[in-house]
């Protein structure tokens, strides 16, 4: 994703790595709430992390 931020930003200006900063910032928060929930879960016991 690095990478890809690095070169849209050469290529396209700043108008291409301002909707890239939101998206990962989406998917990113995403990933980190899904990983508290299983967390919990697996906490009390609902999910055995299959």
């Amino acid at each position: 994703m690095a990478v890809g931020l690095v070169l849209s930003l050469f290529e396209a200006g700043l108008s291409a790595l301002v909707p890239a900063l939101v998206a990962g910032l989406i998917y990113g928060s995403t990933a980190v709430a899904e990983r508290r929930r299983q967390a919990r879960l697996q906490r009390r016991g609902l999910w055995d992390g299959v």
